[in-house]
């Protein structure tokens, strides 16, 4: 990551370091998350999860729940 950072924003290697511990833990985010996505299994199963939110959400805004 911090290579990545280097070559893509052009940061030195203690500025990305120090970008990376700037962010949130996983477990931070998921507290502010409306959904949380695993996608830790195959393009089919992601797929088939997209589409029951997508529904579930389509569903929510008929009803006026956004």
């Amino acid at each position: 990551a911090v290579k990545r950072l280097q070559n893509r924003g052009g940061l030195s290697e203690e500025q990305a370091r120090a970008r990376i511990r700037s962010q949130l833990s996983s477990e931070e985010r998921a507290k502010h998350a409306d959904v949380i996505i695993d996608t830790n299994c195959d393009l089919a199963e992601v797929r088939a999860k997209m589409e029951g939110l997508w529904r579930r959400l389509q569903a929510q805004r008929k009803e006026g729940k956004q």
